[in-house]
């Protein structure tokens, strides 16, 4: 090229001339500025929050990024660089380097890209030939090549300089941006140079003319349309992209197919689907038109095992040489209008269920849009009169005869079409711009909560509100059994292009369709009759089989009887670090993004419920013949995907399952989800949804608006005001790029806040995924770091000083100290103050010394429930024994097991046939004379012995400590009463003062019957409930009233007995209720909750944490049943199966610790160890 051509462009020396440069593109002068840096702008001004660059994991918004340029355009200014100048960078490749490509946009300079990787020598040849005017680089690379010009050293920090440039470019698009040299001289190619021009070129045809060396503009192109740069960190250069077109007649059909369905202009034949873009949808697409133009039935799992044209250009040859054509079936064609047109399979689900519970909104799909500008209304309704004759769906009548469904299609001008042709206006202009946004915000939502009839034939439904001339909001809405999501998006385009013919006169040129949505249903139930459908039944029968039929997520609410509508949502957002990292990881895997989160996602089901096999469901379009892509009707189908969620299971190996089960349903989505319940028979419940009740989607391209001439037109949000299932977990694309999540959930089963709590899991879950595929899903976490904090922390934790007296006798020594007269104990007759009971309890304990109990000697009672009951337990724990209950009606067998379990050679009782080889002590009988000094008893020191039931294995002795059961007791008073004198925090209450009466109610030998004596060893007065009252629930009731009981602990099933004859009704009713021992029904805790003048409370905790562990007291309403919060003496953790602390809101196992923790098992220490 000569001289003068290059100057035209740039002055360059003599050794640039030698150098053989030549011009791409040469062609006519273009004028204007640099459009390359006056776009990057506009995004940086507009969107300076959307993420330009990816590097790492870390993510650099796009007015990050100008910032950065326009400082390193200051630092560049100052150091010489502007149009008609060359500076060489020699950067690293990161986010400088971007940045400084886009600072020389904004200069206007040109750049010389050099490689830091390629060889010193070749690099100083490239210097000395090109010889820039500046040299933009680092410390760590200039070493190797610097010449004697300016260098700017990104790694220094930058000097006070002059003010930052403003952001219009200094360049012009004839200006060159690029000079590009081979990296090796004896490389064949010659220098080029790439003008401003051949970038916009480039922008708008990526294989316009550029070398290949040009690679490099690759990092600046996304950016120049405010796409998004991933900078792969193990990526040292550039690579060259280039794109070979198809070769024959099949690759150049399976390349038009792609463009159509993905939307691009061009593909080469080893382009991969799923790299340009392609998800499962647009999978069932191709594979659709391919079967319609080339005649081949191909498997949707064909375009995963051969991605790319060139290779599923090969499996169509195949499939054609080896006679596979497409499969005979009836043809979707008109039918006959004269007949009574039926209902598809989905369609009569939905009329039924509208049959069952009418006039309600549960299938109201709304959308609603904002419109910049003014709007013609008249046009607008002549454009609805033309969407409704081109769409029978939109003016359909769905009748009953004879107790059968059908369709009735109205004529194009009938009523029905009218009333939808005719939308409602609502001027909102007069009201003041807060109290406007407002009402539309509340006119939205009154939309969306307004119920459809099916049988009034107008099914769409369009409300205009003004709020000022050129601002409008348009609300669409339309009832799911003629609409889904997919027509949502053919009927705002159309009613677009309508509205534009309707404006502007000219033809919007829209085919009319071939075939309407009721010939598909006739087509169906065709194809339903035929053997097709049992082939696809027997896959869903097999990948069903053993599957549950219903979730089990733990609920705050009880479930109603039948299923609510109600729905609310929780929104979020998926960074771009994290749905890179996930694509990457599909990529890997041959999956889809849809595919990895779908599996995240169950496993999230599976971490919150305690359940590894999960069924997931989810929406496919249902559009498997092309006829059906632009038609208006109630296509989708539920697609039930399940996971085997075992914890042992890897991500990656959780991951093919999900892709194999994904693959697999929608090669048989063709099975209608109605004919799927009918075939497997669930058992039917209307408070919830058959086979699913959570689905997920991902919504991978952004939502459809109408192109309104004249209007600037964005999506106006509709707040969920509905929920079909339990959960639905949406992901969308917005159209920035972002990725956006919205959790519908029914408040009537979830509170919001345990919502926010699983949208918080299933982003740390995805997180921990991509960085750790390997790990097991069972070890990924779900908590981050602030909430792990917590669990390990505080959460299930209250500690709390006790500085009581250290034995039960000493505790109630100083009872009986303080109120010698108050009354301790009542049975029956016999009614003894604390001074008597103590008395008692001293001339026992003196018989027991003398018979040989010491230091944690085991002694048996087994009397009657009396006073003398009673007096034996204190008697025993005074004397330093370990009491031993035994029931006088239990078969000799099980009392002989305990007294040797125990070793108890020493038994108080009375009128009871002797137990040979053992000491028998009258609880009545005088003391010897001279006082035996009691042992000091330490805090320590076992208390007593009680045996679990055997529910579980055999029955168990559990030793408990001195120490646990006076903490049980000050805890008890504390959380009833608010005040303990001996626990800290509480208020100092000498004991006696509020005297409460309190009632004995369980056997002596559960260990229920220690939480109940501890309000004895509180100062109040204990009635001990005879035999035979206690088993009869009205006799206790009246026992209650008679002597004016204030504190009742009972069983739940006792309690429901004991509510039922009135426990809580007339005109004495207890102040106290505490329930334990057993799980409370949801009708027995809806009783208590609405309780007033009674406190209710539920007590949990096994033999083994000395009777209780936690309360939660039911006037702080919870719908269903809780265990609520640990006592003061307890630390509570709920753990998985590897000990490690489960997140809040997931299922686990209960472990216990702190004071109230026994000693151990008996005679067990291994198990006690375990």
């Amino acid at each position: 090229m000569a001289s003068d051509t290059l100057s035209a462009h740039l002055e360059v020396s003599d050794c640039r001339q030698r150098g053989g440069i030549t011009v791409t593109n040469d062609g006519s002068e273009l004028a204007g500025q640099n459009v390359a840096a006056v776009r990057f702008e506009r995004y940086s001004v507009i969107a300076p929050e959307r993420t330009a660059i990816l590097h790492k994991g870390a993510a650099t918004g796009y007015g990050e990024l100008n910032r950065r340029a326009e400082l390193t355009a200051t630092r560049l200014a100052d150091a010489g660089a502007g149009p008609s100048t060359l500076v060489a960078v020699a950067l690293p490749r990161d986010p400088d380097l971007v940045a400084t490509l886009c600072a020389l946009l904004k200069l206007g300079a040109a750049c010389l890209p050099l490689d830091p990787g390629i060889p010193a020598g070749r690099l100083r040849e490239i210097m000395a030939d090109a010889s820039p005017d500046v040299l933009v680089t680092t410390r760590a690379v200039a070493p190797a090549f610097t010449g004697d010009g300016p260098v700017l050293f990104l790694d220094d920090a930058p000097p006070t300089c002059s003010a930052v440039l403003p952001w219009h470019s200094a360049g012009t698009a004839s200006e060159i941006a690029y000079v590009l040299y081979p990296t090796t001289p004896d490389e064949k190619s010659e220098n080029s140079v790439v003008s401003y021009r051949d970038m916009a070129r480039y922008l708008d045809d990526p294989t316009a003319g550029i070398p290949a060396r040009a690679e490099i503009l690759r990092l600046v192109a996304p950016l120049l349309s405010g796409g998004r740069l991933v900078l792969d960190a193990d990526e040292t250069r550039p690579r060259p992209v280039t794109r070979e077109a198809p070769r024959d007649m099949v690759e150049d059909v399976v390349a038009q197919v792609w463009c159509a369905v993905l939307g691009v202009d061009r593909v080469g034949v080893r382009d991969r689907f799923f790299d340009l873009g392609g998800k499962s949808l647009a999978a069932v697409q191709v594979v659709a038109r391919l079967r319609k133009l080339l005649g081949v039935e191909l498997p949707l799992r064909a375009l995963f095992d051969a991605p790319t044209v060139e290779e599923l250009a090969a499996r169509v040859r195949a499939e054609q040489a080896g006679g596979q054509g497409v499969r005979e079936e009836a043809a979707l064609e008109p039918v006959d209008r004269s007949e009574p047109l039926p209902l598809s399979f989905a369609q009569q689900r939905l009329w039924f269920l509208d049959r069952l519970m009418p006039d309600r909104a549960f299938y109201t799909m709304c959308d609603a849009f904002r419109v910049r500008g003014g709007i013609d209304l008249g046009a607008l309704r002549r454009a609805l009169r033309m969407l409704v004759g081109r769409h029978e769906t939109l003016r359909t009548a769905f009748v009953e005869r004879d107790g059968v469904p059908y369709q009735l299609v109205g004529p194009a001008d009938g009523p029905g079409a009218r009333r939808v042709a005719a939308p409602t206006r609502v001027d909102l202009s007069l009201l003041e711009p807060a109290e406007r946004e407002e009402a539309v915000r509340n006119l939205v939502a009154a939309e969306a909560r307004t119920p459809f009839r099916p049988a009034d034939g107008a099914l769409l439904r369009v409300v205009v509100a003004r709020l000022a001339d050129d601002d409008h909001v348009l609300v669409v809405s339309t009832h799911h059994i003629v609409s889904d999501a997919w027509s949502v998006g053919v009927l705002v385009d159309e009613l677009g292009q309508l509205y534009r013919e309707c404006v502007t006169g000219d033809p919007a040129g829209l085919p009319s369709p071939a075939v309407q949505y009721a010939d598909f249903a006739v087509w169906q139930r065709a194809w339903m009759a035929g053997p097709v459908q049992e082939e696809h039944l027997a896959y869903w029968k097999r990948a069903l089989d053993g599957a549950p039929s219903v979730l089990r997520l733990p609920m705050d609410h009880p479930r109603p009887a039948v299923q609510s509508e109600r729905g609310e949502t929780v929104g979020f957002a998926l960074s771009d670090a994290l749905v890179a990292a996930l694509e990457k990881l599909g990529r890997e895997q041959g999956a889809t993004l849809f595919m990895t989160l779908l599996g995240a996602f169950q496993v999230l089901l599976a971490r919150h419920a305690g359940q590894e096999d999960i069924v997931v469901g989810v929406p496919a379009a249902g559009r498997t013949r092309t006829e059906t892509e632009p038609l208006v009707g109630f296509f989708v189908n539920t697609l039930p995907l399940r996971a085997i969620c075992a914890p042992g299971l890897s991500f990656r190996d959780l991951l093919d399952q999900v892709r194999e089960a994904a693959l697999g349903a929608f090669a048989h989505q063709d099975l209608p989800f109605e004919a799927l319940v009918e075939a497997l028979a669930p058992e039917r419940d209307l408070g919830h949804n058959p086979l699913v009740q959570v689905t997920f989607q991902l919504l991978g391209t952004p939502a459809a608006r109408p192109d309104l001439i004249g209007t600037e037109v964005e999506r106006y949000p509709v707040q969920e005001a509905v929920s079909q299932f339990d959960l639905s977990l949406d992901i969308k694309r917005a159209d920035d790029g972002s990725y956006r999540g919205i959790l519908n959930y029914c408040p009537d089963l979830f509170d919001r806040r345990r919502m926010e709590v699983l949208v918080g899991h299933y982003l740390t879950l995805l997180g921990a995924a991509a960085a750790d595929p390997g790990r097991p899903i069972g070890e990924l976490p779900l908590s981050d770091g602030a909430e792990r904090l917590r669990l390990l922390d505080g959460f299930g934790k209250r500690d709390a000083a006790y500085a009581g007296p250290g034995s039960v006798p000493e505790r109630f020594a100083e009872v009986a100290r303080t109120a010698p007269d108050a009354r301790a104990v009542t049975c029956g007759a016999t009614t003894l103050t604390f001074a008597e009971l103590n008395d008692r309890v001293e001339r026992l304990a003196q018989a027991l010394l003398g018979a040989g109990v010491t230091r944690e000697t085991p002694v048996a009672v087994r009397l009657p429930r009396s006073t003398d009951s009673v007096v034996a337990l204190l008697a025993v724990m005074r004397a330093g024994g370990v009491y031993v209950p035994l029931d006088p009606d239990w078969p000799a067998d099980r009392t002989a097991c305990i007294l040797d379990d125990t070793a108890a050679s020493v038994v108080i009782t009375r009128d009871l046939p002797a137990l040979p080889g053992r000491l028998h002590v009258d609880p009545r009988r005088p003391a010897a004379d001279g006082l035996v000094p009691a042992p000091r008893i330490d805090p320590d020191q076992a208390a007593y012995v009680i045996y679990t039931s055997g529910s579980t294995g055999a029955p168990k002795g559990v030793v408990v400590r001195h120490r646990s059961l006076n903490h049980l007791t000050s805890a008890l008073q504390a959380t009833f009463l608010g005040h303990d004198p001996y626990l800290a925090g509480a208020d100092g209450v000498p004991p006696g003062d509020a005297k409460l009466r309190t009632t004995l109610t369980a056997p002596f030998t559960f260990d229920a019957s220690m939480e109940q004596l501890s309000w004895m060893l509180a100062g109040h007065e204990l009635f001990i409930v005879p035999e035979d009252v206690r088993r009869d629930p009205s006799a206790l009731v009246r026992f209650v009233r008679e002597h004016r009981i204030d504190v009742i602990d009972t069983t739940s099933s006792q309690l429901e007995l004991l509510v039922s004859h009135g426990l809580l009704d007339g005109e004495w009713a207890p102040s106290m209720v505490m329930v334990g021992g057993e799980t409370v029904s949801p009708s027995l805790w809806r009783t208590l909750r609405d309780q007033r003048r009674t406190r209710c409370f539920n007590l949990y905790g096994p033999t083994e944490a000395t009777v209780d562990a936690t309360c939660h007291d039911l006037s702080d309403p919870a719908d269903v049943p809780v265990i609520g919060t640990p006592l003061p003496h307890t630390h509570v953790r709920v753990l998985d199966a590897r000990l490690r602390p489960v997140p809040v809101g997931v299922a686990g196992e209960i472990y216990l610790g702190g004071t109230g923790l026994a000693r151990g098992y008996l005679n067990r220490p291994a198990l006690t160890a375990r």
